[in-house]
């Protein structure tokens, strides 16, 4: 009595890894941009409080000029993240700006993205509404 062969032929093992190669193509890039814009995040919750104190100035004052000192704070915790490098605010009487720039390490890219923060204060209410953007565009999208 003849044994019977047992196995994969070798196009079948072929296809296989056709479809292993295929899946790792699309699913590295993925998982790499899907890696960083959680890193990024930290970025973005880390102008929160400089956001909130700005917010909190206007409401009191009107103008988002005065709001130095009430930022300062916001700005100190914002950039004790080891994930920002500076923290700035730039205040104008009804346009205030906050531009977070992260590490390299952050954006994965050899270069430091930026989250900012464009601001339009409504004076008779005190509110301000805020615009983000992102440099480069696919950490927030």
């Amino acid at each position: 009595m003849k044994k019977a062969q047992q196995g994969f032929t070798l196009i079948e093992l072929l296809i296989v890894i056709a479809i292993i190669g295929i899946l790792a193509a699309i699913a590295v890039p993925s998982y790499n941009t899907y890696s960083k814009k959680a890193k990024f995040t930290e970025v973005i919750l880390a102008t929160a409080s400089t956001k909130s104190a700005l917010e909190v100035c206007a409401q009191f004052s009107s103008t988002a000029v005065g709001c130095t000192a009430a930022t300062a704070a916001g700005t100190a915790a914002a950039a004790a993240n080891a994930k920002i490098t500076t923290i700035a605010v730039t205040l104008t009487a009804l346009a205030p700006v906050i531009v977070a720039t992260a590490t390299t390490a952050v954006t994965g890219m050899g270069f430091a993205g930026t989250y900012t923060l464009t601001g339009v204060l409504n004076a008779t209410y005190g509110s301000i509404t805020w615009t983000p953007t992102c440099a480069p565009v696919t950490l927030c999208n």
